[in-house]
């Protein structure tokens, strides 16, 4: 029960970070043609490399500074 109230109440912003994510992927390899292949994949990414994904990823649109 709890794990349901976790995950149902967690899920808008993690498909957000997830979005969030990808798009600055793509923003910043958007002129790597080599990377276009792998835009396609982001389109249908499973769900255990959405986790892996919002893992390894870091966001620098955020300021490293306290």
């Amino acid at each position: 029960m709890v794990g349901e109230i976790a995950r149902d109440g967690t899920s808008a912003y993690r498909e957000w970070m997830l979005n969030d994510a990808i798009e600055q992927y793509r923003d910043y390899f958007e002129d790597d043609e080599e990377e276009l292949k792998f835009f396609e994949y982001l389109d249908n990414i499973s769900n255990r490399d959405k986790i892996r994904f919002l893992e390894i990823f870091e966001d620098y649109s955020i300021p490293k500074h306290d």
